[in-house]
């Protein structure tokens, strides 16, 4: 028992050695990514690198998502749009300063935030209602050649298609500038954006460079909090389980412990049980010897009494001879 009971401890304390790395690495990595998020989210929520007029109805007018409800303030054209990461240069280059478009629910919304801004010169801000007036249908096929239509390309909720569609209506997508060359070669007019963010416009126009990913900047960062939120989630999970773990490592360990102090107690209790038990023994032999050499000794007794009862009655019956022979 005690050997198996040694075993056991044995494997439980080397699993928790190899928990506790577990547990540094989950807790380290994940006080990272939660300190990545933080910082994401501060800069989201204030707004940098979007106009001014923008950031006071995010921040001053609709500064939180409660009044954000009840002004029927949903964000900004690019919190409505989620955008794969191979997509973001192309969105951002189709869109542009539209990203920062402030999308609210309704026309009374649009005129509510319209005469905030106008009250106090807070800047300037293009609102943009969620259900627009022209309605898009679906795109038809792509020309060969094309990645597809980017609105087909990226995701957005239900009640934000609409929007998306109207945003992104016409652009497709290509890998390549020469893919673009090829396209209006052939006469395609449509607007052609490259996964790299050049903008081939339905007007001629050519819009390419880098140095001004302010939009691409926003989708990035955008996309990073979801994920990131994502990670820390499934971080935190393990590390519970893993914490978890622990906790049972450690309680097996000390139950272990003590089984085996229990065992080593028993073992020695009877060791001493053992020590008593052989004093008793030769005590017991002893006194069996001796009771042995009192037996022998009374024998002896017994028959030197019994020569001594003979010899006694000889003389006895002697003497009575000698008084009858007296008497007569």
């Amino acid at each position: 028992k005690r050997e198996t009971l040694q075993s056991e401890l044995d494997a439980l304390r080397a699993e928790i050695r190899e928990s506790d790395g577990t547990l540094e690495r989950l807790r380290s990595e994940l006080a990272e990514k939660r300190s990545r998020l933080r910082s994401l989210e501060e800069i989201q929520q204030r707004f940098e690198g979007v106009g001014e007029g923008v950031r006071a109805l995010m921040t001053g007018y609709a500064p939180d998502p409660i009044t954000r409800q009840e002004k029927g303030v949903l964000g900004l054209v690019a919190d409505r749009i989620v955008c794969p990461e191979a997509m973001t240069e192309a969105l951002a280059a189709a869109l542009g300063e539209r990203l920062q478009h402030v999308v609210v629910k309704d026309r009374a919304a649009v005129q509510a935030a319209f005469e905030y801004l106008e009250a106090e010169e807070r800047g300037r801000a293009t609102l943009v209602p969620q259900r627009p007036r022209r309605v898009i249908g679906p795109q038809p096929p792509a020309p060969e050649g094309a990645v597809g239509w980017l609105a087909e390309l990226v995701d957005c909720e239900p009640a934000d298609r609409g929007l998306v569609r109207h945003l992104l209506d016409g652009v497709l997508v290509v890998e390549g500038v020469e893919a673009a060359q090829r396209l209006r070669d052939r006469g395609v007019g449509e607007t052609i954006v490259t996964t790299e963010g050049q903008l081939f416009a339905a007007d001629g126009s050519l819009t390419a460079g880098r140095g001004e990913g302010v939009g691409a900047h926003m989708i990035a960062v955008k996309r990073e909090i979801k994920q990131l939120h994502g990670v820390v989630s499934g971080l935190d999970e393990a590390l519970q389980e893993v914490v978890t773990r622990h906790g049972e490592l450690r309680n097996g360990i000390a139950s272990r412990r003590a089984q085996l102090d229990a065992a080593r107690t028993e073992a020695h209790d009877a060791e001493i049980a053992i020590v008593k038990t052989e004093k008793d023994v030769r005590r017991a032999e002893e006194a069996l010897e001796r009771t042995a050499g009192r037996v022998a000794q009374l024998h002896q007794d017994a028959d030197e009494l019994a020569e001594q009862l003979a010899t006694d009655s000889d003389e006895e019956k002697q003497a009575r001879s000698e008084i009858e022979a007296a008497r007569t």
